[in-house]
């Protein structure tokens, strides 16, 4: 009876847990904000266009390869109005962006309500198990 009564020291008590909140049960890995489809900011946009335009070839009168388009990009400032509308439609491409961002919960919603034809169900509140224990010097206690 004795070794019934004696604990090891490596076992928990079940019941003890650290708990968690809802949101913390979710890791953020998974919410589908996580990744955004496109996620380069204007200047990384910009840099984009600047490694582009080396790699494109500017044709003169005569269809005859004079060059790449490094030049028409080499001065950035917004008072050329070639390089202010490559700026404009680098801003421009905000509303897309936004919009395309939102792709993976849009697909996770058509394959829960679509697909699987799941249903939202109402939230059920938590439940909890709680074990007291008196104080020595107390017999009994009323718990509201």
């Amino acid at each position: 009876m004795e070794q019934s009564q004696q604990t090891t020291p490596n076992k928990k008590n079940p019941l003890v847990r650290d708990g968690s909140s809802q949101p913390k049960r979710l890791p953020l890995a998974l919410q589908p904000s996580y990744v955004q489809v496109e996620e380069r900011t204007h200047e990384e946009l910009l840099q984009y266009a600047k490694e582009l335009a080396a790699a494109i070839q500017y044709y003169d009168e005569q269809n005859d390869a004079d060059g790449d388009w490094t030049d028409f990009l080499a001065n950035q400032n917004e008072e050329n109005p070639h390089y202010a509308l490559l700026v404009a439609f680098i801003r421009l491409l905000d509303v897309p962006k936004a919009d395309i961002n939102t792709l993976t919960q849009r697909h996770l919603d058509f394959y829960y309500k679509e697909v699987l034809e799941l249903d939202k169900k109402p939230a059920v509140p938590d439940q909890v198990s709680i074990i007291f224990t008196l104080a020595n010097n107390v017999s009994r206690h009323r718990v509201e």
